[in-house]
């Protein structure tokens, strides 16, 4: 893939982007103060690029079972592993790691039952897989899409904000009208309702309808997602916790608010606490672990580790400068078993 390069502007429209990832050209171009035209044709190139991307995933409410899976394989075959892996729909992430694990993945399932079967029987049947250890969680504090780049003021943010009323409290069913529509928005989280409703053979009010019941009732979430190497946080690492049960909570909400958390997640296991965060550099890992014990002197520390390239990030292939080059959308209701690579 060609050498991609990123303005300000760019980075600007990513942010708001994860403000509001479906906001209209005329909003965006009017907050951010440029045409929208130029708006358009920035996200153009971007998506084009493989440089930035809406990505698709299930919502609040559909995070039922979810798991962080440290996998090892034989060492010549990390590589086929993590990429028979990313085929998987309930597959989130797919990272190669250096650390305890040589893969760390990130698993979603519609119920504990999936979940098991996934551990103990569809990663069993993946060759060259000597052993996984398996943390579910127990709590969500933070997770990508409530991540911000930082290029943009409160107050625009203020302005993209869309509009909202909360989750709605009754779950309706996924239907395999919403799963084609799902698919075919995983592929491109900004196609427009007209382009949608031909790739799935409904009229547009239909697809318009059924997005936002499937949104505002926390069954899909949309997430402007940035390659890491333009995002000026290169660096992937992953920190696991021991915290005492009394404190988990709040130091769980606490690291959720700071900057270079993407993820922070209680676990049912001895590390019972997991962040996953974006640095500059191999360094900021160090001083990060230290931010930690000074704002909490009694949480331990039990492990650390650093992403080698990360193969899948919510449902996008990626390359290895973390541009996307593919899609296997995320889909909770398949079936599907994973595929061994060729």
């Amino acid at each position: 893939m060609q050498n991609v390069s990123i303005s300000e502007g760019d980075i600007a429209l990513v942010h708001a982007l994860e403000v509001n990832p479906r906001a209209s050209w005329s909003l965006l171009g009017e907050v951010l103060g440029v045409t929208p035209m130029t708006v358009a044709r920035r996200w153009a190139k971007l998506f084009d690029q493989g440089a930035a991307w809406i990505a698709v995933l299930p919502g609040p409410v559909a995070w039922h079972s979810f798991a962080m899976i440290g996998i090892n394989c034989a060492s010549p075959r990390i590589d086929e592993v993590a990429a028979t892996i990313a085929q998987d729909p309930l597959a989130i992430t797919v990272e190669v790691t250096a650390g305890r694990y040589d893969l760390l993945v990130a698993v979603l399932a519609p119920d504990m039952a999936t979940l098991s079967s996934y551990i103990t029987d569809r990663l069993n049947r993946i060759q060259y897989i000597t052993s996984t250890t398996s943390a579910i969680a127990t709590e969500v504090f933070s997770e990508g899409s409530q991540w911000r780049i930082g290029a943009i003021s409160r107050g625009q943010e203020h302005d993209l904000a869309p509009s909202s009323t909360g989750i709605r409290p009754t779950t309706p069913d996924v239907s395999d009208v919403d799963r084609e529509l799902i698919n075919a928005l995983s592929h491109d989280g900004r196609m427009s309702f007209g382009d949608l409703a031909l790739r799935i053979d409904r009229n547009a009010s239909t697809v318009m309808r059924r997005l936002d019941r499937l949104l505002k009732h926390g069954l899909v979430t949309l997430r402007c997602e940035i390659a890491s190497s333009l995002s000026g946080w290169p660096l992937h690492a992953s920190l696991q916790f021991r915290v005492s049960p009394q404190h988990l909570g709040e130091v769980g909400r606490e690291l959720a608010k700071w900057p270079e958390v993407r993820m922070c997640v209680a676990l049912a296991a001895e590390r019972n606490l997991m962040v996953s965060i974006w640095i500059r550099n191999a360094s900021e890992l160090t001083l990060f672990e230290m931010k930690v014990l000074r704002e909490f002197p009694h949480v331990i520390v039990v492990d650390r580790t650093l992403d080698l390239r990360v193969m899948k990030r919510t449902g996008h292939m990626l390359d290895e400068a973390g541009r996307s080059i593919g899609v296997v959308p995320i889909d909770l209701w398949s079936p599907v078993q994973p595929r061994q690579a060729p």
